[in-house]
């Protein structure tokens, strides 16, 4: 009986260490697993102190389990002080358990940090990649260099037909070149024509000079700076008034009462009035003689003479002739409303329309209190309207030509 006794307290032994060793083998799988993922991430997180300390105690564990001694695995993961205990495998998987979950508090511990770490350094890459793809965005937004043109007319920009005026300029970039082309357009209808390109040497300064078209009337321009094919900078001139110019001589018919050298001063003053026949851009210039019309201040008798349609009430323009009958001059005519000076800036705008091509318009009133049109025969009556001396809008229009 002891030696079954004995025999049976030996086989009870070797059981228990057999379970005591699998459970030291199973706490350093584990202890080893945690391990491994303990290093992989002290890898992504640039071998962090916790990581190492994880792995630090795997190994001890590691060392105990291949010496063969279960006491010297006890002292790392308490298997033996459990199995003591005598409830082998309960205690087996406490420990199991505590050693497990030490490890993974480590491992998760530095999962964590790792973690937190990496996506810091993962949004601050991204953010600062952002900004720059922002500002890089931005450069190259903005022109590579920054040009200007600037241009002027030289002298006045009144200009007769047929005159020319001379226009100059310089052009500027930021990264200093200047070579490059002007070109010169002229706005026609809602649209510009290229008229002229000039060569942009280094200095960046350039001229030329130009003849508007042979036609009354505002002319616009706009110079532009052009690069490789493309303007880069442009700007729209000072319009320029091109002005047709009549010239007239004045003669006299019959025996005048009247100051004719006052009448050649008040007719001159009546041409030259912004509020005239120059809104349709038409100037007028006197001469000795001949000239493009002849304006006559007439005794009132001598009208017929010009032609039949010509009365000796009234004022009469005949081809070249601008006809102003004396008697209305000097005391205007009784439908006339308005004062002496100013019937007599009416009369010879009416009559001075004439020549420009203008007849009496069917609607001289457009309504009762308007204006009346210079072409209409406020002579004869003003039909509801007011006096007027000067050019409507549409006759100005009408006579530019």
């Amino acid at each position: 009986m002891a030696f079954d006794r004995t025999t049976e307290r030996t086989r009870r032994e070797r059981a228990l260490s057999g379970i005591a060793l699998r459970a030291a083998l199973r706490l350093l799988a584990a202890v080893a697993a945690a391990t491994v993922g303990a290093t992989g991430l002290a890898d992504v997180a640039s071998a962090r102190p916790a990581a190492t300390a994880s792995a630090a105690s795997a190994g001890s564990v590691a060392s105990a389990a291949s010496a063969g001694s279960v006491a010297s695995a006890a002292s790392a993961g308490s298997v033996a002080s459990v199995a003591s205990a005598g409830s082998v495998a309960s205690a087996g998987s406490v420990a199991s358990a505590g050693s497990v979950a030490s490890a993974a508090s480590a491992t998760a511990a530095s999962a964590t940090v790792a973690t937190a770490e990496t996506t810091a350094m993962a949004e601050t890459t991204a953010t600062a990649e952002a900004a720059a793809t922002n500002e890089a965005t931005a450069a190259s937004a903005l022109p590579a260099a920054r040009q200007s043109i600037a241009a002027g007319w030289s002298g006045s920009r009144s200009l007769d037909i047929g005159e020319s005026i001379g226009l100059s300029g310089r052009v500027k970039n930021a990264d200093g070149g200047a070579a490059g082309t002007v070109r010169l357009d002229r706005r026609v209808g809602e649209t510009w024509k290229p008229v002229l390109r000039k060569e942009v040497g280094a200095s960046g300064r350039w001229s030329a000079r130009i003849t508007p078209p042979h036609t009354a009337g505002p002319v616009r321009y706009r110079v532009a700076y052009v690069r490789g094919g493309t303007a880069v900078a442009s700007a729209e001139l000072p319009t320029l008034s091109v002005f047709r110019v009549n010239t007239y001589s004045i003669e006299t018919r019959g025996k005048l009462v009247a100051d004719v050298d006052l009448f050649a001063r008040q007719a001159a003053a009546t041409y030259a009035d912004s509020r005239g026949w120059a809104r349709a851009y038409q100037r007028f210039e006197r001469v000795r003689s001949g000239g493009d019309f002849t304006l006559v201040l007439a005794q009132a008798r001598t009208l017929p003479a010009f032609s039949s349609n010509c009365s000796t009430q009234y004022s009469c323009r005949v081809g070249r002739f601008v006809i102003i009958n004396e008697t209305p001059w000097r005391k205007k005519t009784p439908a006339f409303t308005g004062d002496l000076r100013t019937y007599r800036h009416m009369v010879v705008n009416h009559e001075t329309g004439h020549w420009l091509g203008l007849g009496h318009p069917a609607n001289g009133c457009t309504g009762r209190g308007n204006r009346a049109a210079v072409m209409m025969q406020q002579s004869k009556g003003l039909k509801g309207c007011r006096f007027n001396a000067w050019p409507l809008d549409r006759e100005a229009a009408a006579a530019r030509g």
